[in-house]
């Protein structure tokens, strides 16, 4: 019975499926670059805010204890903006808001009744008028106010005094809130309406702190900008978690979506390719019009989706419009200048702004040092507004409430600056 020649490996056929596939992917690389080139404002929002992937599914009548909240501290809003859309949001108690289950077992725990929704939300509008600080949140793309790191940031807050509220607001297209299609110019209108919504409440706006995260950071730094150019209002702070100079320098290196990867390294394609963008949200040149607002930034040493320069020039460009000229970023390495065994190595001055290592090395203060020739000083410091940068050693893009020392950083931030 002849023998049966061992199959041989085609080579070419291997190399014939490589090249097929490597076409296939390049060509679509190609078609989706040009349909965001040439349909920019039908295509670029989608990748941008990515306000279709729709987690988690909420029941947003409930009041959130799915999401560890206690009974009773937690309630849906609606409000609309200008342009008639319908924006969802939770308002958030302070955590001393709901009874400590040791005072229940001392006075012997009773069945409660079902509050009605009239009662509920007159508790709640009652607490938010005495409200001593009031954080409004913007969240970043994908998913929606009730994303777990998300909450995980609420409940930080919610500890730092015994009188802070949140709002968290869910733009348009995201949430609960109404209209798809999510836009610069639309996301702007209900950046203003939801801090007008507080306001008519009856806070003042110097207890109003806006906060983003992420995405949220550019819209966080418009509204601050708005109401501080048009209105001559200063608000009580402006908190970046994550934060970007803008969305066509966060396109180009984020991971997510690396459309623009092939050209971060190239100078000239890289400039080309952002101009393209037309989400814009220039947090670098918007965050320079908050005087008077104080304003912390709170970035991770890990968070490779945004790169921690783009933290550091929203300080240095704050900085910059404090002092009257511009601040630089540090000839040399900071974590190495700041290395335990580098002389001077706890405190380093640099023009405008001093940079000190925190215990342990787990993060670095970045502080506004006013100069005494700079106007700013003259007009004191509560006309400029304070502006720290804090960089957490082993803090990620979504990771940053694990860190005790952020908490702790921003109580500090708003207790020096009477918030």
């Amino acid at each position: 019975m002849a023998q049966r020649k061992p199959a041989q490996r085609k080579t070419g056929s291997i190399g014939a499926r490589l090249v097929r596939w490597g076409t296939i992917i390049v060509t679509s690389y190609l078609v989706l670059l040009l349909a965001l080139v040439s349909y920019p404002q039908v295509f670029q929002p989608h990748l941008i805010y990515l306000n279709w992937v729709r987690y988690p599914s909420v029941n947003w009548s409930g009041d959130a204890q799915e999401f560890g909240f206690r009974a009773g501290t937690v309630r849906s809003i609606k409000f609309s903006t200008p342009d008639n859309v319908t924006l969802g949001a939770w308002h958030i108690l302070p955590r001393t808001s709901a009874p400590s289950v040791l005072s229940l077992t001392k006075e012997g725990i009773s069945p409660v009744g079902k509050e009605s929704v009239q009662d509920r939300d007159t508790r709640f509008t009652k607490a938010l008028q005495s409200a001593g600080r009031v954080f409004l949140y913007f969240h970043g793309n994908a998913g929606n106010r009730a994303t777990g790191h998300r909450t995980d940031f609420y409940k930080i807050i919610q500890v730092l005094g015994e009188n802070t509220h949140i709002i968290a607001v869910d733009c348009r297209g995201f949430g609960d809130s109404d209209g798809y299609f999510a836009s610069e110019q639309g996301i702007q209108i209900d950046a203003v309406a939801s801090f007008d919504w507080i306001v008519a409440q009856g806070v003042s706006p110097a207890k109003i702190v806006v906060v983003g995260h992420s995405l949220g950071t550019g819209i966080a730094t418009y509204l601050a900008h708005n109401i501080t150019v048009s209105r001559g209002i200063r608000g009580g702070g402006l908190l970046l978690l994550a934060g970007y100079a803008s969305i066509p320098d966060a396109a180009l290196g984020y991971p997510m979506v690396p459309l623009l990867w092939p050209f971060k390294h190239h100078p000239s394609l890289a400039t080309k390719a952002k101009s393209f963008v037309v989400e814009r949200w220039e947090s670098s040149r918007n965050i320079r019009d908050t005087h008077g607002w104080p304003v912390l930034l709170v970035h991770g040493s890990r968070d490779y989706e945004i790169l921690p320069w783009q933290a550091r020039n929203l300080f240095l460009q704050a900085v910059s419009a404090r002092i009257g000229r511009e601040a630089v970023e540090p000839p040399e390495d900071v974590v190495t200048a700041l290395a335990p065994d580098h002389e001077g190595s706890s405190h380093l001055e640099y023009e405008g702004y001093d940079i000190r290592t925190l215990p342990g090395r787990e993060a670095w203060l970045w502080t506004l040092r006013p100069n005494k020739d700079a106007d700013a000083v003259v007009r004191g410091p509560k006309d400029i507004g304070n502006v720290w940068y804090l960089e957490v050693k082993h803090g990620g893009h979504n990771s940053l409430s694990r860190f005790h020392v952020v908490p702790d950083t921003i109580d500090a931030w708003a207790t020096i600056n009477g918030l």
